[in-house]
């Protein structure tokens, strides 16, 4: 299924018709854990009753979708009971680990989806698949870092080759791999092709949050003339607020204008945002590197890794730890600790 399309979930699975829902609800929507259902009794509920591993399927994802991580995962094996070869049952017990942070059983899921892949395999199977991996690779930075960069592009471009899907499928998943192969190219610090893959992301739907990742990237590449111009509708379209702020400060402080960038760093601290506070001491840390002010560049490094662990983990900002002696050993635990816990998580 299509988890994500940047910042809202696409709805894009045909309804259930009534009466397959209505044999399902008496199991589904009791107060019995799902725990306590046996394979057996579920078979019984979708085999006798003749339902197709499609329908079934759509079940299963509708299930995901309402976050109903168990009874989805229950309906998929079932399918495999069925169909031990199927490969949308095996990308979506994927997408079901990783969305409960276990990326190594969510890799394997996805793996097992690929070995099982032939010539009578849909376009629109073969595309899903894909776009897991790219996205299951992407969630593995949160405890690797960069490590599988590599991996999550070669999968996004994959996905971009297949043949035979109708536009409205196209335009949504190119929307969202076209936005994470920008994000790829910003950490390998090709801006030309981040600046494109953005661009890309944007002209097929026209969502103007997209505003934000082109303006920074033309700003990396020192194409300050578009970089303004981007600058201009943020401000259009999103009016003076937190992030407007952080990137003026941003635009003047590469721009040099260093007394202007100040203004709007003070602008932004009186925006109570505690969510993306991070990006301020980022931002800041950037700055005063610039003007030489190197032990308050440290600090709000710190504060950076404080407000968001994961980045020590990044290549991009391991010279900063590096360059300021930060020491970042509470933080590794920290992360070693969560990533040893759910990495051991079942679904059942």
């Amino acid at each position: 299924m299509l988890k994500v399309l940047k910042y809202t979930v696409l709805t894009a699975f045909i309804l259930v018709v009534v009466f397959i829902v209505s044999i399902f609800i008496d199991v589904f929507t009791t107060d019995t854990p799902v725990e306590g259902f046996e394979l057996s009794t579920l078979k019984k509920r979708v085999v006798l009753n003749e339902h197709s591993i499609e329908d079934t399927l759509e079940i299963a994802k509708d299930y995901f979708n309402n976050n109903e991580i168990k009874k989805s995962y229950i309906t998929y094996l079932h399918i495999l009971e069925r169909d031990p070869n199927n490969v949308d049952a095996y990308i979506g017990i994927s997408w079901l680990y990783e969305r409960i942070d276990n990326y190594p059983e969510a890799e394997k899921h996805i793996l097992e989806a690929e070995k099982r892949i032939n010539s009578e395999t849909s376009p629109e199977t073969l595309i899903e698949l894909y776009f897991t991996a790219g996205q299951l690779y992407g969630s593995y930075s949160k405890y690797h870092g960069n490590m599988y960069l590599d991996k999550e592009r070669d999968y996004y471009y994959e996905a971009l080759i297949v043949k035979g899907l109708d536009n409205e499928l196209i335009n949504a998943y190119y929307s969202h791999i076209y936005y994470r192969l920008g994000i790829t190219y910003s950490i390998l610090k090709d801006y030309e092709q981040e600046v494109k893959y953005y661009l890309k992301s944007y002209n097929i739907d026209e969502d103007k949050s997209m505003y934000y990742p082109i303006f920074y990237s033309y700003t990396y590449a020192g194409d300050f003339k578009n970089a303004n111009e981007y600058l201009q509708l943020i401000k259009e379209s999103h009016g003076e607020n937190f992030s407007y702020f952080l990137a003026m400060a941003h635009y003047n402080t590469e721009m040099g204008d260093y007394d202007e960038a100040y203004k709007y760093f003070e602008k932004a601290k009186e925006v109570p945002v505690d969510s993306v506070i991070f990006q301020y001491h980022l931002r800041i840390a950037n700055y005063y590197e610039k003007i030489g002010n190197y032990e308050k560049a440290k600090e709000h490094y710190i504060k950076f890794y404080e407000n968001n662990m994961y980045f020590v983990n990044d290549t991009i900002f391991q010279e900063k730890i590096q360059k300021y002696n930060i020491d970042i050993k509470k933080y590794e635990r920290m992360i070693e600790k969560e990533r040893e816990k759910n990495y051991s998580k079942k679904i059942l």
